[in-house]
C-alpha cells in the first residue's frame, strides 16, 4: 500500500492470477468494484470514493464500449444498406428481405465461432474486437452479393414471370458468386497463419461467414424467399420491358 504524505490519498497494488486482458481479469475486477463501496461503509470511510486504473481496468472499459457501441455500429451499416438496396431496386419490400437474411447469416457466423472457439477449443471468450469488425466487414460483402443475385434476378423478370427468372437467373450469378466467395475465404483463412488467438478466431468466423454467405445465404436462402413472396417482392415497383437501372448496373 503507498500513501501520501498527509494520509488522505491510499494506492493498492493488487495483482490478479490472470491475464490482465482476459475475462476472468475482468470478472474479478468487477467483483471487487462492487464489493468496495460496502467495506468502506463498514469501516467508516463515508463519502471517500475508489478508483481503478492498470491493465486491467482500461481492457474491462474498452470492451463495455465496444459492446455498448456495437449495437450502433451494426444498426448503421444494415440502415445504409437498406437505404442503397432501396435506392437500387427501387422497391420497399425486397431490401428488407436481404437484409434480414445477412442478418441470420451473421448470427450464424458469431454463433459457429462461439461454439467453436469457447465450446470446442475452451477459450475463455472471444477476442472483444472481433465480433465488431466481423460483423462490418461481412454487412459490407454481402450488400455486394445482393446486387449481383438480386440485379440480375430484377433484370430477368423484365420478361418472363418471377419464378422463370430466378431460374435462370440465380445459376449464372451463384457461379461468378462462389469464385469470388471461395477466394475472399481463402484470403482470410491465411490470417489464422498467425499465433495470435485473436487473428485465428478472425480468420475462421470470416471464413464462415464468407462461405455461408456464398452458398446458403445468397445462393439458397433468398431465391427462395424472393420465390415465396412473388411478386409482391417488387413493391412498390415493377421491372419494366424498357429496361431499368437496376438492371443496366447488375449487367456491369
Amino acid at each position: 500500500m503507498l500513501t501520501t504524505e498527509d494520509g488522505r490519498v491510499a494506492r493498492y497494488l493488487v495483482v490478479f492470477e490472470d491475464s490482465p486482458f482476459g475475462p476472468e481479469a475482468v470478472a474479478t475486477l468487477d467483483r471487487v468494484a462492487s464489493a468496495v463501496p460496502a467495506a468502506l461503509d463498514r469501516l467508516g470511510l463515508r463519502g471517500v470514493s475508489a478508483g481503478y486504473t492498470g491493465a486491467t481496468a482500461i481492457a474491462k472499459d474498452t470492451v463495455d464500449d465496444i459492446q455498448n457501441d456495437l449495437r450502433y455500429v451494426l444498426l448503421a451499416a444494415f440502415a445504409v444498406n437498406l437505404l442503397l438496396l432501396m435506392a437500387f431496386l427501387r422497391s420497399l419490400v425486397a431490401p428488407f428481405l436481404l437484409v434480414g437474411a445477412s442478418a441470420l447469416g451473421l448470427a450464424a457466423t458469431i454463433g459457429l465461432t462461439t461454439l467453436v472457439f469457447q465450446g470446442i477449443l475452451d477459450y475463455s471468450s472471444l477476442t472483444y474486437y472481433v465480433p465488431i469488425a466481423v460483423s462490418v466487414l461481412l454487412i459490407s460483402f454481402g450488400s455486394d452479393y445482393n446486387v449481383f443475385i438480386v440485379g440480375r434476378i430484377y433484370q430477368e423478370s423484365r420478361g418472363r414471370p418471377l419464378r422463370g427468372a430466378i431460374a435462370v437467373a440465380v445459376p449464372e450469378a451463384s457461379r461468378a458468386v462462389t469464385v469470388a466467395g471461395v477466394t475472399l475465404a481463402g484470403s482470410f483463412a491465411t490470417l489464422a497463419l498467425i499465433p495470435l488467438s485473436s487473428f485465428r478466431e478472425f480468420a475462421f468466423a470470416m471464413c464462415v461467414g464468407v462461405l455461408l454467405d456464398t452458398f446458403v445465404i445468397r445462393s439458397l436462402l433468398i431465391p427462395a424467399v424472393i420465390s415465396a413472396v412473388g411478386e409482391r417482392v417488387w413493391w412498390s415497383s415493377r421491372p419494366s420491358a424498357s429496361g431499368e437501372a437496376p438492371a443496366q448496373a447488375s449487367r456491369e
